[in-house]
């Protein structure tokens, strides 16, 4: 059902962009994409030497991106992501996920990127909804982009970016697990109705130097804040 559901908004989203194409003659729209096919063999891949076990897959990643840009001071930017697994079906859907990081398997379509940016002025940005950010080159938050399925955040992020230095301030909702949920006093579906809005925030600010010496690649001072509430 989830996939039926994403593929019902991927067509409706692509819809409301040719519409939006069509009608908007001072917004440009650029479409591009990818498509990857690797081959993976792995053996003991749950590094448990008592049991036997080999993974041997054909893994094809196909990206449609679309660009839009509106002005000098409006763009946008959707990425949808389509993940085959050759062959793969319902009967291996448990089989071989421990060190990928995806509850699914097969055939997922994904809303990998959709945000919008406002341009403040030459040295300010807003970028709003969902995108992938990377710090101090992907050593403190990175992209992913070799996995199966890459990160992405929902959320809100502010750039300052001067000749010396550049400065962000981001806010992420990492889970929301929704409000009215029945679960008893020991967490457990089934209980009573608590009325509780259950959700995760991640608020950080960065500041990355510029004008480095030679021997120097990178310098960056950050901050995260992480806070949730209290639930399985």
């Amino acid at each position: 059902r989830q996939g039926e559901d994403m593929k019902h908004i991927l067509i409706l989203t692509l819809a409301l962009v040719f519409s939006a194409a069509a009608n908007a003659q001072d917004t440009t729209f650029q479409f591009s994409g990818t498509l990857d096919v690797d081959y993976e063999n792995r053996d003991n891949y749950d590094r448990n030497d008592a049991a036997e076990d080999r993974q041997d897959e054909f893994v094809q990643t196909t990206r449609l991106v679309v660009d839009a840009v509106k002005g000098d001071d409006l763009s946008a930017r959707f990425v949808g992501r389509n993940l085959m697994l050759w062959g793969d079906n319902d009967t291996f859907r448990t089989t071989n996920t421990a060190n990928k990081g995806e509850s699914a398997r097969s055939n997922q379509l994904l809303i990998e990127e959709a945000y919008g940016v406002y341009k403040i002025d030459d040295k300010q940005t807003l970028q709003f909804g969902r995108g992938q950010y990377e710090l101090a080159q992907g050593e403190v938050i990175s992209k992913r982009q070799y996995e199966h399925i890459p990160i992405s955040f929902d959320g809100l992020l502010y750039l300052y970016d001067s000749e010396s230095f550049r400065t962000g301030l981001f806010y992420v909702r990492g889970v929301d697990a929704g409000f009215n949920s029945a679960e008893d006093e020991d967490g457990d579906a089934g209980g009573a109705a608590d009325n509780t809005d259950k959700s995760g925030e991640i608020m950080g600010v960065s500041l990355t130097f510029k004008n480095l010496p030679d021997f120097l690649n990178d310098v960056v001072l950050h901050y995260t804040q992480s806070t949730s509430d209290a639930f399985a």
